[in-house]
């Protein structure tokens, strides 16, 4: 016997159906903070431990580091030199090694080199083993000795720099090793449920601080939640924009490939552009944990924060404290200081008697 719902019934069913709420009919719900929260600290335990190796350009239009010379190095405006003097992209290699809660990067390539005024080729490595950081930089411009720094506490502000920010927010983005910039949900708030940017449905967060600064994070939940695109505002202008496309990994999802940074002036013109592009990577691997507390090489000077000083880093471990005198390094335990020194103490001496001299003087003339 065949059998038909009547039609009254039929639309009964139906228009019930439509009134039902459509986190039952559609099985469909409005994505919240801790949803996203909750996403992230999910992708942060999946990836135990990565090796993420990337190439980075960066281009900086003419005249863009003009403003930060004259004000380091304390100079005049000077028209007739502009830094860069042409539009220049230089390029550098990145590797990221993260297990929990620890890291080193690497990076070889070339940076502005301040003291001389151009680009320079560099190498630097920072890294954190949860308790105790260090960084440390080789330059061209470092025309006294590669130079190296123990942080006070297992956090550096390295790791905190933009050109991370693609991987960390996939990887650590909960992480408290993240001195600042980690996702605490307390923060943001949803600022539209459903979005689309270039055909990817995403759902907007903001986040406003107390000065008038507003930044946006879009998450595409089609793709585990990963960061496609974070945006700054200041006063109203966008200031920094952040893209990032993903590539599926059958194993552990969602994984940045390429993104690019691009940072904007207050006028609205280009400040810099950064373009990010993953060359190799490998998750859950096996990690030696003494990558996680790289040596500094023989000849680097060292600044301790724990202690105040500074040591030098010799082949028989015995890290003698020194101080640089005329860009000399001086072993402060030594007897053999240089002329320099004797000159400039001598110096400061006859300066500190003439001041104390003066001052008397002037207490005579007062009671006078």
């Amino acid at each position: 016997m065949n059998r038909s719902v009547h039609p009254p019934v039929g639309c009964a069913l139906t228009l019930l159906l439509c009134l039902l709420p459509v986190g039952v009919a559609g099985n469909e719900q409005e994505v919240t903070v801790e949803d996203v929260a909750a996403e992230l600290q999910r992708r942060q335990q999946r990836v135990r431990s990565a090796r993420i190796v990337w190439e980075l350009t960066r281009t900086y239009p003419k005249g863009s580091l003009q403003d930060d010379v004259e004000s380091e190095l304390e100079l005049e405006s000077d028209t007739s030199a502009t830094y860069p003097a042409k539009d220049t992209t230089v390029r550098a290699e990145y590797t990221l090694w993260l297990e929990g809660s620890k890291w080193k990067s690497t990076r070889q390539g070339k940076i502005w080199g301040m003291n001389v005024r151009r680009f320079v080729e560099h190498h630097s490595f920072a890294s954190s083993d949860g308790h105790a950081s260090r960084s440390f930089i080789a330059a061209e411009d470092l025309a006294s000795a590669p130079f190296g720094v123990e942080h006070h506490n297992g956090q550096c502000k390295e790791i905190t720099l933009v050109e991370y920010g693609p991987l960390l927010w996939s990887f650590r983005a909960t992480d408290p090793m993240r001195e600042s910039g980690r996702f605490v949900a307390e923060e943001w708030s949803v600022s539209n449920a459903r979005e689309e940017l270039d055909g990817v449905e995403c759902v907007v967060l903001k986040r406003t601080y107390e000065r008038p600064r507003v930044d946006e994070a879009w998450f595409a939940p089609g793709q585990g939640f990963s960061l496609v695109q974070y945006r700054r505002f200041d006063k109203g202008q966008l200031t920094l924009q952040i893209d990032v496309e993903h590539s599926r990994d059958n194993d552990h999802g969602w994984v940045p490939a390429t993104w690019k940074i691009t940072s904007m002036l207050p006028d609205g013109k280009l400040d810099w552009l950064m373009s990010g592009t993953v060359k190799e990577y490998a998750i859950n691997l096996t990690i030696d944990p003494q990558t996680f507390a790289p040596e500094f090489p023989v000849g680097t000077v060292v600044r301790d924060e724990r202690t105040d000083s500074q040591y030098l880093v010799t082949e028989d471990g015995e890290k003698p404290r020194v101080a640089f005198v005329n860009n000399t390094i001086v072993r402060l335990e030594d007897d053999s200081y240089p002329l320099a020194f004797w000159l400039g103490l001598a110096g400061l001496g006859i300066g500190l008697v003439l001041l104390i001299l003066l001052g008397r003087r002037a207490k005579v003339r007062i009671r006078q």
